[in-house]
């Protein structure tokens, strides 16, 4: 291992230069902490993107999306290409794929900042000291593969440039009496977003009402609703 072996990184100040690996695809809460926290212990930090061209996020988002988090100056975030495969039984791809964040660091790198299972083979082969960041995803209980898999269900996790790119927009346009609130409707249902919508209120604890039943129905229980809020002291401002 390098020089900085048996140093107490998490003191702050005490490492030169750190490192933090990833696809970031997309950046989510959890990254920012290993970030933030690599950030904290070193003198320098680099943070490598490594994009695929595959993938379906393109490389200068989410290299934005991390200048944007972490502006802190000794913080560089550089994206690089590594389409090479992934094989952790092989020396040659090991070495291929260390060559391209040796390249990205442009420089000896004392400790690697990762919570990945693969992290301390990377940070041996680096010649530095590993640190794990939330290996078990105790305190930020997500990964960009679980994201990938359902992004409404991490939606907390994501930041709000993350979601804006992420946030799918439908508009219904058609005149009066046209079938649009029964597409809407129908859309609402077919993509589960009223369960969805519910489960999140509840989540946050909101107040809210299910309003059920024929127009004038619906009507007479919002209307109702509302001014029961008023009389318990509820204002209302037009959105901005």
């Amino acid at each position: 291992m390098g020089s900085a072996a048996g140093r107490d990184v998490r003191t702050g100040g005490d490492v030169s230069h750190g490192l933090v690996v990833g696809k970031f695809y997309p950046p989510h809460a959890g990254h920012h902490h290993l970030i933030d926290t690599a950030a904290a212990a070193c003198e320098r930090l680099t943070v490598v993107v490594a994009v695929s061209p595959l993938e379906s996020i393109p490389i200068v988002l989410r290299a934005a999306w991390l200048r944007e988090r972490h502006s802190q100056p000794h913080v560089e975030i550089v994206a690089v290409v590594d389409d090479i495969p992934v094989d952790y039984d092989s020396d040659t791809t090991w070495a291929a794929h260390v060559a391209v964040f040796r390249a990205a660091a442009g420089g000896p790198v004392d400790v690697v900042f990762n919570s990945e299972e693969y992290g301390p083979e990377l940070a041996g082969r680096l010649d530095a000291v590993h640190v794990p960041g939330d290996p078990a995803r105790e305190r930020f209980p997500v990964s960009g593969t679980a994201v990938c898999a359902d992004p409404v269900a991490r939606w907390e996790w994501l930041s709000p440039a993350v979601r804006a790119h992420l946030a799918r927009r439908v508009v219904v346009v058609g005149a009066e009496s046209s079938g649009t609130t029964t597409l809407a409707r129908a859309l609402a249902s077919h993509y589960a977003m009223s369960a969805r919508f519910a489960e999140e209120l509840e989540r946050r604890r909101l107040p809210h009402v299910v309003v059920t039943g024929p127009h004038a129905e619906r009507l007479y229980e919002a209307t109702e609703a509302i001014d029961a809020l008023i009389a318990a002291g509820w204002t209302f401002t037009y959105p901005r």
